[in-house]
């Protein structure tokens, strides 16, 4: 398959879609898009208390979600730095906290949006955070129970999502971590991340860049657009995953992390591309964003749940900004 004329193809539909969405999940002639001025309004009701603030959990994660999609759209099509860079952190960050209040929560989360969370903390350098998640993950595998309840988070996971299995399983390994293998539902063939894992701590820079080609070629091959039933089922399915091999870039910010070298160009036109180019320059760790009202909300969510010790995930958060 010619990879690269399918990137470009890739690079034109997805130009092309954030033409056609007009200010609905994008900001446009600078008004922040629809979804976000709604999702705002929700956190203004939940202050107000017109609207249940049991609903904070996924209005975080909706929060996070739009921020990803937008602080991708602000590098690759407006070619916005600062508002990538300030989007990424709090994007990561409201995942973070709608993750920890998973602790305290028995409803379900797809994979895909726990793998977004995760790379983004990965990228900003909040490995403590991203530790936390991968822990969350491996406690549901093969189900654990909570108060007479099936705690859920991501369940058994989810066969096709493999970059997340990769990421999970580098955690593992890093770590000295193990899960049930057999209660999990992994993919059928791990390649090539099989491959990766061998050598993800490898000396020899010509074999970090083979890997990374390699890849990236997987990573364009599965974002292809695939009309009929089985798009759902894609690797990188949605629009924001498709030109972010955020995959790649979180294993060379762990080989980073551990002191390991990096090559300082890769032979993928792949990591050429605005959103890999930026991540590699990364200055880690990122510093912690601000959250709008965010001791208002949890106190609400404390008074409302008092058996659930809530307060503390805006302990952490205060510690944060301390650094």
């Amino acid at each position: 398959m010619d990879t690269q004329r399918l990137l470009k193809k890739l690079i034109t539909i997805e130009h092309k879609n954030y033409k056609k969405d007009k200010g609905q999940f994008l900001s446009y002639k600078g008004e922040e898009s629809e979804f976000s001025k709604d999702i705002k309004e929700d956190i203004g009701n939940m202050l107000n208390e017109t609207r249940k603030i049991g609903f904070l959990m996924s209005t975080f994660y909706a929060m996070s979600s739009s921020l990803r999609r937008n602080f991708i759209f602000d590098l690759l099509y407006l070619d916005d730095k600062e508002a990538f860079f300030k989007k990424l952190r709090e994007s990561a960050y409201y995942g973070y906290m709608a993750i920890s209040l998973h602790a305290f929560s028995h409803k379900s989360k797809l994979m895909q949006n726990i793998g977004e969370i995760l790379t983004a903390t990965q990228l900003c350098g909040w490995w403590n955070k991203a530790d936390k998640i991968c822990e969350e993950m491996i406690s549901t595998i093969g189900g654990t129970y909570e108060a007479g309840t099936e705690h859920k988070f991501i369940g058994n996971g989810v066969p096709y999502k493999y970059s997340v299995w990769f990421l999970l399983d580098l955690y593992c390994l890093v770590n000295n971590k193990s899960y049930d293998k057999e209660k999990a539902e992994l993919p059928e063939d791990y390649a090539p991340y099989d491959e990766v894992l061998k050598h993800w701590d490898t000396k020899d820079l010509k074999k970090v860049d083979e890997l990374v080609y390699i890849l990236c070629e997987i990573h364009i091959i599965r974002a292809e657009y695939i009309p009929g039933e089985e798009e759902f089922l894609q690797e990188f399915s949605e629009n924001w995953d498709r030109l972010f091999p955020a995959e790649i870039l979180s294993w060379l910010a762990l080989r980073e992390k551990e002191g390991l070298e990096n090559p300082s160009e890769y032979s993928h036109e792949f990591m050429s591309e605005p959103l890999a180019k930026e991540c590699l320059q990364l200055q880690r760790p990122l510093a912690y964003p601000r959250i709008p009202d965010c001791k208002e909300l949890f106190d609400l969510y404390q008074k409302k749940y008092s058996d659930r010790n809530v307060i503390t995930i805006y302990e952490e958060y205060k510690k944060d900004l301390k650094q």
